[in-house]
This record gives C-alpha cells, sequence and structure tokens, in this order.
C-alpha cells in the first residue's frame, strides 16, 4: 500500500507468511514493533537470527537442538535422557509435534520423519527420515514403533509403509487410536485426546 512506509510494508509482508497470521494482525504486530523500544527491538532480531545460526537437528531423533561448539555428540535433550521408557519410539510428521506431545505426558523417545508420503507433491520414501529410524531399531532395545502421524491420506500411506518394512521385524508397530478426526493434524488436535489416543494405540503389525 502507497500510504504505508515502505519499510514497515516490507515487516507486514513478512509477517503475513507466519501461519495463522492475517493482514490486519501482521499490521498490529508490525506497529507494535515500531513502537517497541529500541533494546526490545535488538534482542528480539538477535533471537530470530539465532534461529537460524544456532539450531540445527539431533543426529540421533532429528528435533530441533541448540547447537554446542564445545560438544562432539549432537543428540536432544530427550534423546540424551535415560529416564525415558526406552522400549518405545514416537514417529512424527515434524519436530513442532514433539512439543504437543510431551504436554500429554508420553515419557518415550521420538523419531521425525520430516514429512509425508504424498507422490502428488513429489515426496517419496526415500525424502523421509527413514533410514535412521532402522538405524536406530537395530542397535537399541526399542521394543514398540508408535506411528503418530496425520489422520490423513498421507499419514496413512506412511504408516502403512512404516508397518511394512518392519513387518519381518520383532518390534511392534502401533497407530494412535482414531480419536482424532479424519484429515485432522497433530498440532490441532486437543491435549486430552491425543492422550486418549495414545493410551488407546492399535497395533497394526
Amino acid at each position: 500500500m502507497d500510504s504505508i512506509p515502505k519499510t514497515l510494508e516490507n515487516i507486514i509482508v513478512d509477517l503475513t507468511k507466519l501461519p495463522g497470521i492475517g493482514r490486519r494482525t501482521a499490521e498490529r504486530l508490525a506497529i507494535f514493533l515500531l513502537e517497541s523500544n529500541s533494546e526490545y527491538l535488538k534482542n528480539f532480531s538477535i533471537n530470530i537470527n539465532d534461529l537460524n545460526e544456532k539450531m540445527s537437528e539431533c543426529e540421533k531423533c532429528h528435533c530441533f537442538i541448540d547447537i554446542d561448539e564445545n560438544s562432539t555428540i549432537n543428540e536432544c535433550v530427550i534423546c540424551s535422557d535415560e529416564s525415558r521408557n526406552s522400549k518405545i519410539v514416537c514417529v512424527l510428521k515434524k519436530a513442532s509435534d514433539v512439543i504437543i506431545f510431551e504436554r500429554t505426558g508420553y515419557n518415550g523417545y521420538y523419531h521425525i520423519l520430516g514429512n509425508l508420503i504424498s507422490p502428488i507433491d513429489g515426496i517419496n520414501e526415500e525424502d523421509l527420515n527413514i533410514d535412521s529410524l532402522l538405524l536406530r531399531l537395530s542397535n537399541s532395545h526399542i521394543k514398540e514403533v508408535l506411528i503418530a502421524t496425520d489422520a490423513s491420506i498421507e499419514g496413512d500411506s506412511t504408516a502403512l509403509y512404516i508397518s511394512n518394512i518392519l513387518k519381518e521385524s520383532d518390534v511392534k508397530v502401533t497407530r494412535l487410536a482414531r480419536g482424532l478426526p479424519i484429515g485432522g493434524t497433530i498440532e490441532h488436535v486437543d491435549q486430552t485426546t491425543l492422550s486418549s489416543s495414545i493410551d488407546d494405540r492399535i497395533e497394526i503389525k
């Protein structure tokens, strides 16, 4: 819009690219930033930049981690926690789903696929973190793989693929109970429903 200074308009446009942020909300947020003190803006910009420069992914589960230049082991706090249930690993589409599952009281480990199988979008089996999952299963005491993918065609296809490649193994494969709405994504499910889906998970292999 010509009536809005270009610098402010650029921020508004960037904010509208965030999930769930429309034009009006972006304008309010941009004005808030504009009217904030310089110290807040400085810290905010540093934190935003650190997302790109100081974060990586766990070499074991592919979840978010802070880069530790003093460590040769790039593991997240969950994979490093020996008090968790080492016999079960929960397979998720994306790392942000871990935050949701942690609220349910689930105490096992996780494995992030990075995406779901969707040939129409050009996403195939080799594009997912499945090889690293198989490596973990061969080098651990994991007895159960809980597939917690979305209740969608892509989620079902991915779950079926994983269960098929584990068909000859001794690992039990389960899936979240169908308390999840068909077509629904994990991030939009309430905590109570998700907890029940974990407790009532069904064996698919």
